[in-house]
């Protein structure tokens, strides 16, 4: 079963969490959510679980799994850039799986307050 042209990957800031400085003078975290999208909701239940691989900069935090189907397969993690993501799509036939590409990437708002 080919899904692959029916999933895309999702990122979005969170709205509810500023974003924060881990060291003083550090760079800028943001809180963002990773998910999958599907064409129709139906087919995400074709899907067991979801293995991200974020950016090599999240070392051995890099492969990150979601069995979250509520939530899209969704992952919540700080980043202070956009990168390139793959995501596996564990099917739950058998021990196939797809892979799919996208970019962690979201909107940054200026509205944030000023002491991140």
């Amino acid at each position: 079963m080919d899904v692959t042209p029916n999933f895309l990957i999702r990122s979005v800031s969170a709205k509810n969490v500023n974003p924060k400085r881990f060291r003083v003078e550090g760079r800028i975290y943001y809180y963002v959510t990773v998910n999958i999208e599907a064409g129709r909701s139906s087919i995400l239940d074709d899907v067991e679980m979801v293995v991200y691989i974020l950016h090599p900069s999240f070392g051995d935090g890099r492969y990150r799994v979601s069995a979250d189907r509520a939530r899209g397969f969704a992952i919540d993690i700080w980043t202070w850039g956009f990168f390139d993501v793959e995501a596996r799509l564990i099917l739950k036939q058998g021990q196939k799986f797809e892979t799919i590409s996208g970019e962690v990437s979201w909107s940054v708002s200026t509205s944030f307050s000023s002491s991140w």
